[in-house]
């Protein structure tokens, strides 16, 4: 039996050699571009081009570029990291989680259209570890990121993530009956503007709420099938049917 097993398991490294090599082959090009080249879309393309050596190493090549401090290149890399979506599980999900750590990086706290690039591949990969990032992204004070978040919410299809729709709802609407009673009372906002050219963080606030209660009714009816309104009929019928509730097939 050994010996039947012996040439298999001698295939097997050979290949995974192989694969090894090609990918420190395809790092060590697009190296050679960055280093000799400055021009965003040059390097764009080097990336794009290795990551058609789907690798580990590859991989974390591409980490390094998702912090980096040309915007251009930080989105390349979000696109190059996609490209993992048909590779193996264990790639996929190591693709998934270099995501994830890039929303972490410092650099990329305050780019909101980094996030969005992320949260929005984040949806398209649709791994479960995702969940409780996606959960803080739906909370995000920018409206965009947001959006982008109801988004990924609903191609994942999972109950926490709708659990955190319906609360995202109710808190929007209650943001948005405060901002109301304000109003009706003629009181000025305690953050006034000082900067006509500097958003006041309260219309921000109301802005992003009233937007997201228009876009969370139709997300949840996507998932669930049932056309609810309102964070009071979510959860009116969500504590009716949480336990049996299962996604309808598309």
């Amino acid at each position: 039996m050994l010996a039947l097993l012996m040439p298999l398991l001698f295939a097997t490294q050979a290949a995974d050699k192989q694969a090894e090599e090609a990918a420190v082959a395809a790092v060590a090009a697009c190296e050679q571009v960055f280093s000799k080249n400055q021009d965003t879309n040059a390097r764009t393309e080097a990336m794009g081009t290795m990551a058609q050596t789907q690798h580990e190493k590859v991989l974390a090549k591409l980490l390094i570029y998702l912090s980096d401090k040309d915007k251009g290149v930080k989105m390349g890399a979000v696109a190059s990291t996609l490209s993992f979506q048909g590779a193996t599980p264990e790639l996929k999900r190591l693709a998934n989680k270099n995501l994830l750590r890039s929303l972490e990086s410092g650099i990329n706290v305050k780019d909101v259209d980094f996030r969005v690039a992320v949260t929005n591949a984040l949806g398209t990969f649709a791994d479960e570890a995702s969940v409780t990032t996606l959960k803080t992204l739906l909370d995000d004070k920018s409206l965009k990121v947001s959006m982008a978040a109801v988004n990924a919410s609903v191609a994942m299809k999972q109950k926490p993530l709708l659990e955190a729709l319906m609360q995202q709802q109710r808190e929007c609407e209650k943001t948005m009956k405060a901002s109301a009673n304000v109003q009706f009372k003629g009181k000025k906002p305690t953050s006034a503007k000082k900067d006509s050219d500097t958003p006041d963080p309260e219309d921000v606030k109301n802005e992003r709420a009233a937007t997201m209660v228009t876009l969370i009714p139709p997300a949840v009816k996507e998932l669930t099938g049932q056309d609810l309104k309102t964070g009071a009929e979510m959860d009116v019928w969500w504590n009716k049917n949480r336990s049996s509730f299962n996604f309808p097939p598309k």
